[in-house]
């Protein structure tokens, strides 16, 4: 592929999709970083821009440019205008967004038999920390709220460190049908909850069923209208004073009792 030098219409438009409402208008979002960039690589994902300093990487780069469709190259004062973060590493792509509908998940219910399902989580930060755990722990797919904070924020999207592509995500979702569905579809549905069954108690899990975990809003846990939907109501046991866990970090600790119990 000839290279071209960085365009202001296009960087205008990468620029632009800082924004939500211009995400949506062109259905495009940001990933920048060559550990996120080789991750869209490993998982085939065509790359619709690629703006990058062509100094280094040469063998990343050379194998970004075989997976999109334009490629621009910019230098650092460039990049820097359009990057999301405070230290740009060079390179940045605008992919197509890549969430699943749920039913397309449902569909693949024989493979994904651990659902984690995310109730209005506002905090970009907690997403993309969440989605990592998830894919550290092997977890099939996502779920997340039409209440929550958009998947494709870039302060989401550079959290998660590349493991955005690895997992099947739906977003937008109205759980309130999608737990119904869950069930219909043999899901057994886990809410976290101070009164819950302690998760070190041991059979907490049965490696046979399948299971949809709801973690609730950071500030007031799950919502009211899910709570009579729950089947089993599991907590993290207190050892110390902290008034409560971070969101990502309870993720983190059920997710290892679940994965220690399979």
């Amino acid at each position: 592929m000839s290279s071209t030098k960085l365009t202001k219409n296009i960087a205008q438009l990468l620029r632009s999709l800082s924004l939500k409402k211009y995400r949506e208008e062109q259905n495009l979002f940001i990933v920048e970083g060559w550990n996120s960039i080789s991750e869209i690589m490993n998982s085939k994902i065509e790359i619709e821009i690629l703006v990058s300093t062509e100094n280094q990487n040469q063998d990343i780069l050379k194998k970004a440019k075989q997976l999109t469709k334009s490629y621009f190259y910019a230098t650092e004062n460039e990049i820097n205008k359009i990057s999301n973060t405070k230290t740009s590493q060079g390179i940045l792509a605008a992919v197509k967004p890549i969430d699943k509908s749920a039913d397309f998940i449902f569909n693949q219910s024989k493979k994904n038999k651990i659902i984690v399902a995310l109730d209005s989580i506002s905090d970009p930060g907690n997403l993309g920390s969440i989605i990592r755990t998830c894919d550290w722990y092997g977890i099939d797919a996502l779920f997340i709220s039409k209440n929550s904070v958009e998947l494709y924020n870039p302060k989401v999207v550079q959290a998660t460190m590349g493991s955005l592509f690895h997992l099947l995500i739906s977003c937008n979702i109205d759980l309130n049908n999608k737990i119904d569905e869950a069930k219909k579809n043999g899901f057994t549905i886990i809410g976290t909850d101070v009164h819950g069954k302690n998760i070190l108690s041991k059979e907490l899990f049965n490696p046979q069923k399948k299971y949809l975990i709801v973690f609730g809003n950071e500030a007031h846990g799950i919502d009211k209208s899910l709570k009579n939907k729950i089947d089993k109501y599991i907590t993290i046991p207190k050892f110390g004073k902290a008034e409560s866990l971070n969101i990502s970090v309870s993720v983190g600790v059920i997710l290892s009792s679940l994965k220690i119990n399979e």
